[in-house]
């Protein structure tokens, strides 16, 4: 039976082939199959800097925040519907020395409206110290990503600012160096104040040296002088300094455009079959098998 079957295909011709494949092309569509697809997915653990030089406003994108924290948000709220179904992401928040994981990697798709809503609401006013440990708070982040299961990529978004300047480099932890890890640059090269918001967030001023002067603990590092404004830039110096140390690859935020770009590079992610949920897809392809044998000469 498989012989003739075999040989009755072989006297088709060649349209009577394209029909049938375009019927087969047509089913997923038609009975809602999922069809399974080889795509890249990614699982990343996305840490993110809520300390207060994260309000300052040095982005200038009419359809974007201003303020550096509600940027990264916003850019990743943009990049979200690019991940394939199947990538997974986690949210950790970073002040002082310590990440407090909000929640561990979940689905992109299947949870998409739950991140979204939690970036959406993400601000300064979360943060449970001034202080700003940069390198320390890498550190965490490395150790916290490390111990998550399966593997996962850490994206540490920060502007570089310490508080208190001056502070030792850490031990990073060597399980974790040289592996998969992303630090993000946020905000300008131009030195700004910080603002002053109250708790509604509302401005009511710029932090001045002299106020922070008192926050400095005893050996600490002092400006040349304690008068006028406290000013924030990203220190991208210091976060290359910190990527060269870690491993980690290190990519600047200026446009929310190439953030998805950089979060699907093949080096973070790994391919796997997934089902897919195309059936346009199906139907195009049909379609065309169906105007070859019309649009082809007898």
């Amino acid at each position: 039976m498989r012989r003739f079957l075999v040989q009755e295909w072989q006297r088709t011709g060649w349209r009577f082939k394209c029909l049938a494949a375009a019927n087969l092309m047509l089913l997923p569509a038609l009975f809602g199959l999922s069809v399974p697809l080889p795509q890249p997915v990614f699982r990343y653990n996305w840490v993110i800097d809520i300390t207060q030089s994260m309000n300052v406003q040095d982005y200038h994108d009419p359809a974007m925040p201003a303020d550096r924290l509600h940027f990264v948000t916003a850019s990743l709220r943009r990049a979200l519907p690019r991940l394939a179904c199947g990538s997974e992401a986690g949210l950790s928040l970073f002040a002082g020395q310590q990440v407090l994981p909000l929640f561990e990697p979940i689905e992109v798709c299947e949870h998409r409206a739950l991140l979204d809503q939690v970036l959406e609401r993400l601000d300064s006013r979360m943060a449970w110290t001034a202080d700003s440990d940069i390198a320390v708070g890498l550190a965490a982040s490395m150790r916290q990503s490390s111990g998550l299961q399966p593997a996962v990529v850490p994206v540490f978004f920060s502007d570089g600012q310490q508080f208190p300047p001056g502070a030792a480099l850490p031990n990073f932890p060597e399980t974790a160096k040289g592996g998969s890890g992303l630090i993000v640059g946020v905000g300008g090269s131009v030195a700004v104040p910080v603002p002053r918001l109250d708790r509604d967030n509302r401005l009511i001023g710029y932090w001045e040296q002299a106020e922070l002067e008192k926050f400095l603990p005893p050996g600490a590092d002092r400006t040349d002088s304690a008068s006028g404004f406290y000013l924030s830039r990203l220190d991208e110096r210091h976060l290359l300094e910190l990527a060269a140390l870690t491993g980690y690859s290190y990519h600047r935020l200026q446009t929310p455009d190439a953030l998805p770009d950089v979060l699907q590079s093949r080096d973070f992610g790994r391919v796997v079959w997934v089902s897919g949920d195309r059936p346009e897809l199906w139907i195009i392809i049909a379609l065309c098998l169906i105007f070859a044998t019309l649009a082809a000469p007898a």
